[in-house]
């Protein structure tokens, strides 16, 4: 793997406000528009479908237009934004400086015009120039509530997908049920323990997010719900995107590191337009306006550029079976790396889901009835093969979760600490989900006067990781392990019977034997 300190680190080029976007594709070889497919065409089923296949199998950028009749301009626009929130405090970031500006909304906003037009094709270089994102901010509760009536229900922020959301006389999918499990499991997680990501992004000419990846293999959407046009003074707003695939994701990674010397997990470098174009793999290019709704692979690079005096964005991140998947394997041992937070408590994800699925199979089982009250038969026991199916697939990572936590005998001396989603390794920053490391000797000192000790997650722990005394080590555990284990068996009981039949090879094996078949020690036995 190329290292970032031996390779000279690209420079932050802008974009020019008269870039002929559209001329820059045809002339690149590499590049190309994202698909592009109007919502009006598209049945609720189909939906799903369609971004499951496309976004997550594929593992393509999807573009779904024409929401914007949906978004009436007396809600979604600065002018409501301003007579309604136009004291509330927010942080504006300073991309130069990368720093935080107390500022009002209102404030910001009537700013936006001047901060625009600083920007000219001659000066748009200038690194004395403000740019300033009013970015990662709550949604409007209002704007919340209307976009859940109007977004597909199975793609929508926190959705459980068993209900009618709420929908009203005009809504898009008033005249159909529900025909997936829960399209969103950071739903499963009790409400305290779920993380808010549901925010609105606004931005003046010539602001812009990073190269990156979406949190924790998570599934990224963003509705562009309002724009400035060439009225009034303004000029018109868009955002442009630079996207790739998942399935390149390791080349763009190597890419960054040996080519840009940037890495694409921190998300501090926003590549030149010059090298998009000497990639050796396939870059999208998004130009996006009010009404576009983007999907965004998990695990794919990609950066954004606003144009214009104002943009207005609302973005979410779904967990799915999917992407927990591509959590465990993979995003989150990169982001142990670089010690990057993990928000989305994506082991408790699995273990919440799977009671959840769990007691909604016993019930089906016990009334012998489809888990939607829809009509349509064939509807409800698709959906209930799917949840069997998913169920499945939960299991499977939470047995890789439980054999690494598994001692060769039982431990004597383990503090129990009641799981309550907010232990943090001390050193790499990730959620911890059972077992870990503490050393009462090495604490901090925290901002409300309370003490923290030093936690290490085991994976840190293997690689070398520790406090400063290494010495003050003990265990802990949040969990029961009965508890653990009885859970288990009642879940691999449940596949089995779904499956009607026992395999040796793929049927869920009791935990003595799966840790056994992984042939190597579990974690926790090599640490002790």
């Amino acid at each position: 793997m190329p290292s970032i300190a031996t390779h000279p680190q690209a420079k932050f080029d802008p974009i020019p406000p008269d870039l002929d976007l559209h001329g820059l594709v045809d002339r690149a070889a590499n590049f190309e528009w994202v698909q592009r497919i109007p919502a009006s065409r598209i049945r609720k089923i189909e939906f799903e479908k369609l971004v499951w296949y496309q976004v997550i199998k594929q593992g393509k950028p999807l573009v779904i237009e024409g929401w914007n009749s949906k978004l009436p301009r007396s809600l979604f626009s600065s002018q409501w934004l301003e007579g309604n929130y136009d004291k509330k405090q927010e942080n504006v970031r300073d991309i130069n400086s990368q720093s935080n500006i107390p500022m009002t909304m209102g404030h910001y906003l009537r700013s936006m015009r001047q901060l625009t037009d600083q920007w000219t094709p001659n000066n748009f270089q200038d690194e004395r120039r403000q740019r300033l994102y009013l970015k990662d901010i709550d949604c409007p509760p209002e704007w919340h509530d209307h976009l859940r009536k109007v977004m597909p229900p199975g793609l929508f922020y926190f959705n459980e997908n068993v209900e009618d959301h709420g929908l009203r006389d005009d809504d898009l999918f008033m005249e159909e049920h529900t025909a997936a499990p829960a399209g969103d499991l950071m739903s499963s997680l009790p409400p305290e323990m779920r993380a808010q990501n549901l925010m609105c992004y606004i931005g003046h000419e010539g602001t812009y997010t990073p190269a990156h990846r979406e949190m924790c293999g998570s599934l990224g959407q963003n509705i562009m719900v309002e724009a400035s046009s060439n009225e009034n003074g303004e000029k018109e707003g868009s955002s442009i995107w630079f996207m790739t695939e998942t399935k390149d994701r390791q080349i763009v990674r190597e890419y960054f590191l040996s080519m840009l010397g940037h890495d694409v997990e921190i998300e501090k470098h926003f590549a030149q337009i010059n090298a998009w174009k000497k990639a050796t793999f396939p870059v999208y290019v998004v130009e996006q306006r009010p009404g576009d709704f983007i999907l965004i692979p998990p695990l794919a690079p990609h950066q954004v550029w606003n144009r214009g005096t104002r943009t207005m964005k609302v973005a979410w991140n779904r967990t799915t079976v999917d992407t927990l998947d591509y959590a465990l394997h993979e995003a989150l041992p990169r982001a142990r790396l670089v010690c990057r937070d993990e928000q989305y408590k994506n082991k408790a994800i699995i273990y919440y889901t799977l009671q959840k699925y769990y007691q909604q199979l016993q019930d089906a089982a016990e009334s012998q009835m489809s888990l939607l009250l829809g009509d349509e038969v064939g509807r409800d026991s698709a959906r209930l093969t799917q949840l069997k199916k998913d169920f499945k697939r939960l299991l499977q990572l939470f047995t890789e979760i439980l054999v690494d936590e598994m001692f060769a005998s039982k431990e004597k001396n383990v503090e129990m600490i009641p799981f309550d989603s907010c232990v943090i390794c001390s050193y790499c920053r990730s959620n911890i989900f059972n077992k870990f490391l503490t050393c009462k000797n090495c604490v901090r000192d925290l901002i409300d006067g309370d003490q923290d000790t030093y936690d290490v997650c085991m994976e840190c722990y293997a690689m070398g990781r520790s406090c400063l005394c290494v010495s003050g080590l003990s265990w802990c555990e949040q969990w029961d392990w009965s508890e653990l284990v009885d859970n288990y068996e009642a879940w691999r009981s449940m596949v089995i019977f779904n499956d009607g039949y026992v395999d040796m090879n793929l049927s869920p094996p009791p935990l003595e034997v799966a840790r056994m078949k992984i042939g190597r020690k579990a974690l926790a036995q090599n640490l002790k």
